[in-house]
């Protein structure tokens, strides 16, 4: 499957992935643990090897099955979370870009932005955030900052400017769009 080419970083995807595999296993194990019958299940009790008596099979199975239940549970919750927060912003940038205003800004720096570095095989991949500014017509100066990207692109921009699509009604929220402002809009695709 192709995917447009971006610079933009979204590791939601990734992090819901590994949230979603691991409640995936738990959740599972969670409720097999507690319907399945362990019958003449015996216990190291207090130095005595005996046999569990029904009430502490129960018991056992309860909390066995909810401990891993709830932790299952609550990593599929947190991957659903993650996964639609990630769902919520693409629609309010198509949003923004079908009803939103369009103004052009004007690139102040491109800073790399070290809180949200991320980490993968003991190297950190830092990510960069563009500031730009606009100016109204009544003298009011508004700052944009971008969403986190992969890496600097103001040597890509034609004389440092930026498109930014707000709401009409306010200058929040708003998304600086750099893929189309270099030109990458539908012509580079990811494999």
């Amino acid at each position: 499957m192709r995917r447009q080419k971006s610079f933009l970083r979204d590791n939601r995807r990734i992090v819901a992935m590994v949230f979603g595999i691991i409640g995936v296993v738990f959740l599972p194990i969670g409720i097999l643990g507690g319907i399945l019958p362990r019958y003449g299940m015996t216990a190291w009790i207090n130095g005595v090897y005996r046999q569990m008596t029904m009430n502490e099979v129960w018991m056992f199975r309860g909390i066995f099955g909810g401990v891993f239940g709830l932790i299952g549970l609550v990593f599929l919750i947190v991957a659903f979370v993650l996964l639609k927060g990630g769902s919520k912003r693409r629609r309010e940038i198509e949003l923004l870009k079908r009803e939103g205003m369009m103004i052009v800004a004007d690139v102040t720096g491109c800073e790399q932005n070290i809180n949200h570095a991320v980490r993968i095989n003991g190297g950190a991949q830092i990510n960069y955030e563009l500031t730009c500014s606009h100016t109204d017509v009544m003298g009011q100066t508004f700052i944009f900052t971008s969403d986190p990207l992969r890496k600097d692109p103001t040597p890509f921009l034609q004389d440092s400017k930026v498109n930014v699509y707000c709401d009409r009604r306010a200058m929040n929220p708003y998304f600086v769009d750099i893929d189309e402002s270099i030109g990458l809009g539908s012509r580079v695709f990811e494999l």
